[in-house]
């Protein structure tokens, strides 16, 4: 967990630093509505870098990108690579690329059915 929040504050001070402008600097980050335990400590350390954070969190996946491009945010961080390519051949004038790595979240695979991992033959659809 240390060395994910060190790859997000590196990625925060690197895109500050781009900004210009005075001593204190904003950059307003787009984060899925589960990612705030890990932003928070992100901000509390990026204080210390005198770069005001901003999380704007965001409930549904269709629209962090769409605020990137227009401006509404600097960065966001909460998709994989193959959602962000996907994005990029959908909207063609989208200007986004990835610029570091981020917390990976565990997900669950769900079934009605199947009660265990273990009846899941090989070949099998679920």
């Amino acid at each position: 967990m240390k060395r994910i929040i060190g790859l997000l504050l590196a990625s925060i001070i690197v895109l500050a630093a781009c900004s210009g402008g005075g001593n204190s600097k904003k950059v307003t980050v787009g984060v899925a509505s589960n990612d705030t335990a890990a932003w928070e400590k992100v901000k509390e350390l990026a204080k210390k870098d005198d770069i005001d954070l901003e999380i704007k969190h965001f409930s549904d996946y269709n629209v962090p990108n769409k605020a990137l491009s227009d401006g509404d945010i600097d960065m966001n961080a909460f998709q994989h690579f193959a959602f962000l390519n996907e994005y990029k051949k959908a909207h063609k004038d989208a200007k986004i690329e990835a610029i570091s790595t981020t917390v990976l979240a565990p997900l669950g695979i769900y079934s009605k059915k199947v009660k265990d991992i273990k009846d899941v033959k090989d070949g099998a659809q679920v």
